[in-house]
């Protein structure tokens, strides 16, 4: 959500006309080439439609509902997750509709865990449950496994090495015995953000501050692209008695810039973070080469395994290992994978990663990123996974590639009909042509495709 810091060049109002009704857009367009910066009044507009999600409004791509973000935030303020699994259900059980297949399938487990051990946390029952469905999950990525291999018998023999090295540590993270891993700066700073998120969804400031200063840290003292040590050396002895110093200098720095983030993590709100201290400690162990327990991760390993053959001349073949490789499960579309990935986890993060998912969020039907103002006319409701996947992808092209959304829209518009007319609306401060210029902006993204989508909004006039 943003706004020109310049100023913005006002285009010609458009018009549209439904049941004999003229309609303004009220959109204005930014100039391309300027910077945006936050607009507080922007985002006002957009926590005004986020409430709706509290009436009952569906996801405009899924028809499902969604989960009040404002409801989530107290299960977090109240770390509700660290509890009973009892009292976990009790309060979560009006909002298993809200969850996604895998989601919803995971909670149903739960359910059935709960008539046994009422009295067990979230964490412990994950962990108990983990060998059954890790078992399961790599009866499904075995076979996989084997086709890499196979496939990549065809690499060059220096390819291949490396291939079956990426293997190796591969199968010792699957049978969760230790490895070697090397320090990644971009890996570092990800899982930080990674634990940013579920913070940021407490709303605590304390806390918030605390781990926005410490990813300020990581980001200042371990850049993306810039080698800890850059030395330029021409003499050939010289060079060679560096490269066999750089090791020992890079560790000593590395864990000099660690060091410095952990003294404020200590003394932060954030100092009995679980989560983050079981990062420091398998970063520290990474910059020193020490052996480390990491389980399994499908993304990193595909990274890895793109790197390899990114260089292969027979790009047919790196292809195919790359498509077979991203058919390895995912814990966004199995069960197995998603309790394997969570188990390890506190409490507070399996339950952010089981809901989270499902929370409302404002999308932008034509994406910021395409040129998409943010303004009323401009969003929709969807959960934030679906958001997320949608990412900026074109308008048109994503009701394309999911047709289902069609009519879920025409759903969705015929809810907020329904509200405006029972003054729920006025009650949270909206006005009806949020309902019009929603319509205009889905016709106006989708004219120009194959199937233009055209909502009714004629129930908006009638009496």
């Amino acid at each position: 959500m943003s706004i020109n810091p310049i100023g913005i060049n006002l285009v010609q109002v458009k018009y549209t006309t439904y049941n004999n009704r003229v309609n303004s857009n009220r959109c204005c367009l930014p100039v391309p080439s300027c910077d945006t910066i936050a607009f507080t009044g922007v985002r006002h507009g957009a926590q005004k439609l986020k409430k709706l999600a509290s009436y009952g409004v569906t996801d405009m791509y899924t028809g499902r509902l969604m989960l009040d973000a404002k409801k989530f935030e107290q299960w977090q303020q109240s770390d509700l997750f660290s509890k009973s699994i009892k009292q976990i259900l009790h309060v979560t059980r009006h909002s298993k509709k809200t969850l996604g297949n895998v989601e919803f399938q995971v909670y149903e487990i739960l359910e059935q865990e709960a008539k046994k051990t009422p009295q067990d946390t979230l964490e412990t029952i994950i962990k108990r449950i983990k060998p059954k469905y890790e078992k399961e999950l790599l009866s499904k990525q075995q076979p996989i496994f084997e086709k890499l291999i196979q496939v990549a018998c065809k690499m060059p023999t220096d390819r291949f090495n490396e291939f079956m090295k990426l293997m190796d540590v591969t199968s010792k993270k699957i049978e969760n015995n230790p490895v070697v891993l090397p320090f990644s700066e971009k890996e570092f700073r990800y899982k930080l953000s990674r634990i940013a998120s579920e913070i940021e969804s407490k709303n605590d400031q304390k806390k918030l501050a605390a781990i926005n200063k410490i990813k300020r840290l990581a980001s200042y003292l371990f850049p993306s692209g810039k080698p800890t040590s850059r030395l330029v050396v021409k003499n050939f002895k010289l060079k060679k008695y560096v490269r066999n110093q750089k090791s020992a200098f890079v560790i000593k720095s590395n864990a000099s810039k660690l060091n410095k983030i952990e003294e404020y993590f200590k003394t932060s709100p954030l100092s009995d973070n679980k989560e983050l201290i079981e990062l420091f400690q398998d970063v520290r162990a990474r910059i020193y080469g020490f052996p480390t327990y990491a389980p399994f991760k499908r993304k990193p390993f595909i990274h890895d395994l793109d790197k390899i053959t990114d260089t292969l001349d027979d790009k047919a073949l790196a292809h195919e290992l790359h498509d077979i490789a991203v058919s390895l499960p995912r814990a966004k579309d199995d069960v197995s994978a998603f309790i394997v990935k969570v188990s390890g986890s506190t409490g507070s993060k399996i339950g952010y990663d089981l809901f989270s998912e499902a929370v409302c969020s404002v999308d932008h039907l034509k994406a910021e990123n395409n040129g998409g103002v943010s303004t009323l006319g401009n969003y929709g409701l969807c959960s934030k996974g679906i958001n997320s996947e949608k990412s900026n992808m074109c308008f048109a092209d994503w009701i394309e590639k999911k047709p289902q959304s069609r009519e879920n829209i025409q759903k969705y518009v015929d809810k907020l009909i329904l509200l405006y007319k029972n003054g729920v609306f006025k009650e949270i401060g909206l006005r009806r042509s949020y309902i019009e210029d929603f319509a205009y902006t889905v016709e106006n993204l989708t004219k120009d495709s194959k199937h233009p989508l055209k909502l009714n909004i004629s129930n908006l006039y009638s009496p």
